[in-house]
């Protein structure tokens, strides 16, 4: 919901149910049975805290953080990758960002609140075409997998 309030604005209690119900829809699509999701937000909230306090970065974990931070090429997107590395780490949980030992301190975090701040301003500037590419490319990405576990499964 962090996310959803710097894009778009603070969204009012009774959305943010309504939002996180159709996360679940997405939760389940990508095999997240229905019986494993907490019931409501509130439930989730919950769980998230409870997850979070019990989290263990283990040499597994340290090797797939690595993979998601450094990458290697992405050809055109090499040039971003140290920002979305700052925005990943940025997003973390506090005590998980320590626990990876990832260096944080208060500057950086004015910079990146910064930065969301800046992003709720310019994001509805940006043509709706545009701001739909990154859903578009993840959604046609889906429904090949999809596509593929049918023909699979056929």
């Amino acid at each position: 919901m962090g996310l959803a309030d710097d894009v778009l604005g603070p969204f009012p209690e009774e959305r943010r149910e309504e939002y996180y119900s159709q996360f679940k829809v997405v939760a389940e699509s990508i095999g997240c049975p229905p019986d494993a999701q907490p019931e409501t937000l509130a439930d989730f909230r919950a769980y998230w805290a409870r997850t979070v306090a019990t989290l263990e970065i283990t040499p597994a974990a340290r090797e797939q953080a690595a993979k998601v931070l450094h990458p290697g090429r992405l050809n055109l997107l090499t040039p971003a990758l140290p920002l979305a590395r700052f925005v990943t780490i940025g997003l973390l949980p506090e005590q998980i960002r320590a626990d990876y030992g990832y260096g944080w301190d208060d500057r950086r975090q004015r910079i990146f609140d910064g930065g969301r701040a800046l992003t709720r301003r310019v994001y509805p500037l940006i043509p709706r075409r545009l701001r739909e590419v990154p859903k578009e490319f993840y959604l046609r990405g889906m429904r090949r997998r999809f596509a593929r576990r049918r023909t699979a499964t056929a």
